[in-house]
């Protein structure tokens, strides 16, 4: 902060201190959330005063100023607040305590998160205040902030114990700055380890399956109470644990750890350790859920549950929020920060921004209107097609058919493929399960997203069903059953807004720090500009915005990539003032997805089979 305003009794203290050659004496540092005024020297008290600052420091240099280092932290914090205004107190020579500085800032103010939610944050300010020629300035530095130094200053012992004796293990890649190359060099303790991707049952070279937050990566059983703390009620492996109970949601853990993701002087560099490393950003433990959302239950009562065996179910970013509030207001769909997180890990372990190269997942199924059956059956489980057409599916995929297009499934909805048999050298049947249907001529047929589970028999740590490279089955990711590709999920925390006149737009992202209030793809003061513009084509992606607030919610600042170069994934920009964000890529979308391809072009409200949603 540049300075704050003294107010008139501030002004008058110093006018007392200087006659009596007295000392001035802060009482404590307060912060807010209400709306600066245009005279603030006139207030005696903040606007709307949340809770109390920690005193850091103060340093009185004796130029008429003094500099004070305040922390505001989550501790204590019950509902979330965007910090608006910082008032300094003193005590008045009389003994009463008066508003004897205050700095207002509506522009930018750092949001502040609850305790105990997924991540919690410390915002510190540096105030600079008027103290004139007053001789000495009196400070009680609150004890909290003793006990935080002394903790960091025998955190920092034990990393350079660690350093020296252990060695805190560092797992990074890196690439020259500025280069197109989606393939990067491995360093720190990554050099050397090979990471492979499995197929089915197939067991594989893995170093990263004992290298920690990977390792770490776990399936369990759980829940988020009211206030939205998680609760793990088994772990893969114990008892009770289950994938296919409907009533038991399961999640993927990702333990705390710290990462670097930015420019490390000639070199963009990515790297996790799980322990304390100087300039690198804390993550905390996080669970996003392994399976994508399907709703469950009576008609009038379902649902949303996050297990194997069944097929996910489709909405817009509104139906989602409204239909994961079933399960109570705490809960959200997925969130940034968990699309993040898996990136960020992938692009880590498998050394390149283009994780397709290692794993395809489902994302070049048939999707096509020329699809259509050849001839007409009754009470069949069969749709006759060519065989040239017939080569793009797969056994074991999902299907729907439609009479009049390809996103309908009045004839029949989420039929899994059973058997791929010539009738003859240029016609072909596919067959499917469930009851029978009646088949026109003409009855289109086209790919669904793959039923939830199907990925559960994959040994390895990560890998796909059949293959890793034809782009037709799903795959896990530690424990994550297709993060990219396979159907678009829902971003619960993020809007992309276009401003401006046609011909002059500007295109951004919003953030919303507490999912929980999202209010029907309204942009409301909840909402907090990211601080870099987004392009307003689409293209593939070639450079992340960053902002420094908040570092793990990165979208897409420039474009000019290809399909096999920088991310190799792709954006699509917003043609709404307001949009959703999509993310990961659909079934169909082939080289365009991986876990930095954003779609951005439809609104909240647009609801299409590919739009799905994951449990945060």
């Amino acid at each position: 902060m540049d300075g704050s305003i003294t107010t008139n009794k501030g002004i008058a203290l110093i006018g007392k201190l200087l006659a009596q050659k007295g000392a001035l004496q802060i009482t404590r540092v307060a912060v807010g959330d209400g709306t600066p005024p245009a005279s603030p020297a006139t207030l005696n008290a903040l606007v709307h005063e949340l809770k109390n600052a920690t005193i850091e420091s103060v340093d009185n240099p004796k130029n008429g100023e003094a500099k004070i280092v305040v922390t505001v932290s989550s501790i204590g914090v019950t509902q979330g607040f965007f910090v608006k205004e910082i008032g300094v107190f003193a005590k008045d020579t009389d003994g009463r305590e008066i508003l004897y500085a205050y700095a207002g800032f509506s522009d930018n103010p750092q949001w502040i998160r609850p305790e105990g939610t997924a991540i919690t944050n410390v915002a510190t300010y540096d105030i600079n205040t008027i103290i004139d020629r007053v001789s000495e300035v009196k400070v009680t530095i609150d004890p909290s902030s003793l006990a935080t130094k002394a903790d960091l200053t025998k955190l920092d012992d034990r990393i350079s114990a660690l350093e020296r004796k252990e060695h805190v293990k560092i797992y990074g890649v890196r690439w020259p700055k500025g280069a197109s190359a989606s393939k990067g060099e491995r360093i720190y303790d990554s050099v050397g380890m090979t990471a492979e991707a499995g197929v089915g049952s197939q067991t594989v070279t893995n170093d990263f399956d004992k290298a920690y937050p990977f390792a770490g990566r776990r399936r369990c059983n759980g829940y988020r109470d009211a206030d939205r703390t998680f609760h793990v009620t088994a772990y893969e492996g114990e008892p009770g644990y289950t994938t296919n109970d409907p009533a038991k949601l399961v999640y993927v853990e990702t333990p705390e750890f710290y990462y670097f993701d930015g420019i490390d002087g000639d070199y963009e560099v990515m790297a996790v350790s799980t322990y304390p490393v100087p300039g690198f950003e804390f993550m905390p433990r996080t669970y996003s859920a392994a399976y994508l959302v399907a709703m469950e239950g009576e008609t009038g009562s379902k649902k949303p549950t996050s297990r194997s065996g069944v097929f996910s179910d489709y909405n817009s970013l509104n139906g989602w929020a409204t239909d994961i509030k079933k399960l109570g207001s705490q809960y959200t769909g997925m969130l940034a920060v968990d699309n993040y997180i898996d990136g960020l890990l992938m692009m880590i372990e498998f050394g390149t921004k283009d994780v397709q190269t290692v794993i395809m997942g489902a994302s070049i199924l048939p999707y096509s209107d020329s699809h259509v059956a050849l001839a007409a059956e009754d009470s069949a489980n069969r749709i006759l097609i060519t065989k040239a057409q017939a080569a793009d599916y797969v056994v074991g995929q999902t299907i729907s058919l439609s009479k009049s297009n390809i996103w309908s499934d009045e004839v029949a909805k989420n039929r899994i493929v059973t058997k791929i048999e010539d009738k003859s050298t240029d016609q072909t049947y596919l067959y499917f399960d469930g009851a029978a249907v009646s088949i026109a001529e003409g009855c289109h047929v086209s790919s669904r997203p793959w039923v939830n589970g199907a990925a559960d028999v994959v040994a390895a740590s990560s890998g796909s069903t059949v293959d890793n490279t034809s782009g037709k089955y799903p795959f896990i990711y530690r424990g994550k059953e297709n993060p990219y590709a396979n159907a678009w999920v829902n971003v619960a925390d993020l809007l992309h807004v276009r401003e401006g006149t046609e011909g002059n737009y500007k295109y951004h992202m919003a953030y919303l720090p507490d999912p929980t209030k999202y209010a029907g793809g309204t942009v409301s003061s909840d909402y907090v500009q990211l601080d870099f513009e987004m392009p307003g084509q689409d293209g593939y992606v070639k450079e992340l915005g960053k902002d420094p607030r908040y570092p793990f919610v990165r979208a897409t600042k420039t474009i000019g990539g290809s399909s096999s170069t920088y991310y190799a994934d792709y954006y699509w920009y917003g043609r709404n003032a307001v949009n959703a964000v999509l993310a990961g890529g659909n079934l169909s979308d082939g080289r365009v997805c991986g876990p930095r391809s954003f779609g951005c072009s439809d609104a909240p409200s647009s609801s299409y089979w590919s739009r799905r949603a994951r449990l945060s």
